[in-house]
């Protein structure tokens, strides 16, 4: 968290570690540096709207930019949505989610996402239930 506004940045590396040897072959890891910003644009106590974007940079790959947005209604139904530049497949998703009110000491929440995998693994559903006590 930044303290202004509600901006938040994170910075990553994934993959860091030493170079593998398989069948006699090194192979060198494939780092992966991401920077990321999120914010609330709209935030009270019936709305929330967060902005995000993320680039991740591969040591073995090309770049690529990460976009999405998320709106949050009455702290019980999200809409998302989000969108990837530069990159062959999986560039678009969609989702939704649902939190229901505590039962009993427990509080449980259903997502559902659609990814566009393009021609090769086509679209793609996921459905998600968490429970938290």
């Amino acid at each position: 968290y930044t303290g202004f506004r509600d901006i938040r940045l994170s910075f990553t590396f994934q993959h860091f570690g030493a170079d593998k040897t398989v069948f006699d072959q090194k192979f060198k890891m494939p780092l992966l540096f991401r920077i990321g910003a999120a914010d609330n644009i709209i935030k009270n106590d019936q709305v929330r709207l967060t902005a995000a974007v993320d680039l991740a940079h591969p040591t073995d790959n090309k770049e690529w930019v990460n976009f999405g947005l998320e709106l949050e209604l009455l702290k019980a139904f999200a809409l998302r949505g989000g969108y990837r530049l530069n990159t062959d497949e999986s560039n678009l998703t969609l989702g939704a989610g649902l939190t229901s009110p505590n039962l009993g000491g427990f509080q449980p929440k259903f997502d559902y996402a659609y990814s566009s995998f393009g021609d090769i693994f086509g679209n793609i559903h996921r459905i998600s239930v968490s429970l938290f006590f």
